[in-house]
């Protein structure tokens, strides 16, 4: 008797068959020595990064979260200090299984977990504009990044994220890490990067230059504090500009909690990083900022500044606010040129007062010193001696000059030249200097006062 046929038995049968296969095709891989293929992922690799690439570990198949090659520590070299370096410690390859099979590999979603990278400057450029986009999706986990030039670096710690292209372009990327003590965020989409580190209120935008863009654009707010005591709550805009070795910050609006101000700032990096800025800031309430964060800025912070970057600038502010109003406007020309601090001009002015410095401030063992020059000019000596000085003004003109040197950190002046209605000898010289220092009492604040100088004539 003819068995009746089942079309449920049929495609169960057939389901089995299916499922079979699926099975083997997932678990073939795994009986095929992968180590064998080492040479072949190394040149992969080397294509993808530029540099020469080294799998010192074993190459291993896996269907966890999907199939996978699993590569055990590859080592990043390259003879160039120009080039990518660095070490991973596993390497996760989202493949096809039949890639396996048929030994070509398709490095085009890669993860990176624990290790550390270098990065030169020109290899994160090739990573926004595609010259170094092999891929369509690259993740990494706790990894180490530090990004370089020929002058400097950076270090970012513990970072985790995904970079992904198409068309060999940049389209999308979320990246969190650590930069120093502080945790960072940095997203990027649609031509447009944002970065911010919370814990210090800090946030930038900046917007790629486009077809629609004549120029780039960037975005800076920050609560806290920045470089200089008073710039906080700052918010900055301007427009990028961009050349071979050089970018501009143009038609810069800036605006703090004491400083609002328009400009241009100018960076050079090649051969080395360097940075001109012409600046102007209108009513600068300097009243506002504590005699100690200048202090402190000046002692322990400038000339750390002074020795990231040589830099030129010039900075006027207009119509100063301070506790003593013996001045309108401030001038500042000064440069950092390796290290040092050069003083081409810082000029307090008003109608009857002038105040003007110059020299250079230099960090000589371990003390910070300024060898200066100074000018003071003034139409109301009368009314400046007003309950200051020891001795009643007779007239309102005077003038004097002098040059000798000012330790910074000990806030001792040294006096090697004065002139005023004389020219000092040494021993007078001596008796000036001192004078000085007792009225000091070796502190930097005291040296701002201008009173506390009037207070010996």
């Amino acid at each position: 008797m003819k068995k009746k046929f089942s079309i449920n038995k049929f495609f169960f049968k057939i389901s089995i068959f299916f499922i079979l296969g699926l099975v083997v095709f997932f678990l073939l891989p795994f009986i095929i020595n992968l180590n064998a293929y080492k040479n072949k992922l190394e040149v992969e690799f080397s294509s993808i990064v530029n540099s020469q690439v080294k799998i010192d570990g074993a190459v291993e198949y896996s269907i966890t979260l999907g199939p996978r090659i699993i590569v055990d520590t590859i080592v990043i070299e390259n003879d160039s200090e120009e080039s990518l370096t660095g070490n991973i410690n596993t390497v996760e390859i989202s493949i096809n299984p039949i890639d396996v099979l048929t030994q070509t590999f398709n490095l085009k979603k890669i993860k990176f977990i624990n290790g550390s990278l270098s990065l030169p400057i020109n290899f994160v450029d090739g990573l926004i504009n595609g010259k170094n986009n092999k891929f369509d999706n690259l993740q990494f986990e706790n990894l180490d990044i530090k990004i370089f030039n020929n002058r400097s670096d950076f270090q970012l710690d513990g970072n985790s994220g995904s970079l992904i292209t198409k068309n060999n372009q940049l389209v999308a990327s979320e990246i969190y890490g650590s930069l120093g003590t502080f945790g960072y965020k940095l997203r990027y989409k649609d031509n447009l990067i944002n970065f911010s580190i919370p814990q210090i209120k800090l946030e930038t935008e900046y917007q790629i230059k486009s077809n629609q863009m004549k120029n780039a654009f960037l975005q800076i707010k920050s609560a806290n504090k920045l470089f200089f005591p008073g710039f906080e709550n700052i918010y900055l805009r301007t427009e990028v500009y961009n050349e071979k070795e050089k970018f501009m910050f143009k038609d810069i609006k800036l605006t703090s909690s004491v400083y609002n101000g328009i400009g241009w700032i100018e960076f050079i990096t090649n051969p080395n990083l360097s940075i001109n800025a012409n600046l102007t800031f209108g009513r600068t309430n300097f009243s506002t900022i504590s005699k100690s964060a200048i202090a402190t800025f000046f002692q322990n912070t400038l000339l750390d500044i002074a020795s990231m970057f040589n830099a030129s600038f010039k900075i006027s502010f207009k119509h100063i606010l301070m506790e003593q109003n013996y001045f309108e406007d401030l001038y500042l020309d000064v440069q950092f040129l390796e290290g040092d601090i050069i003083v081409n001009n810082f000029e307090l002015v008003s109608k009857n007062n002038n105040l003007q410095f110059s020299g250079r401030i230099v960090d000589e063992n371990k003390d910070k010193l300024f060898f200066f020059n100074t000018k003071f000019r003034t139409n109301q000596l009368k009314k400046l001696c007003t309950k200051i000085c020891k001795n009643d003004a007779i007239k309102d003109n005077y003038s004097m000059v002098a040059e000798g040197t000012y330790n910074i950190k000990k806030a001792k002046v040294t006096l090697d030249d004065f002139f005023s209605h004389k020219k000092y000898n040494k021993q007078e010289l001596i008796s000036l200097s001192n004078d000085i220092n007792k009225t000091i009492l070796g502190n930097f604040e005291n040296s701002l006062e201008l009173k506390n100088y009037l207070g010996l004539y």
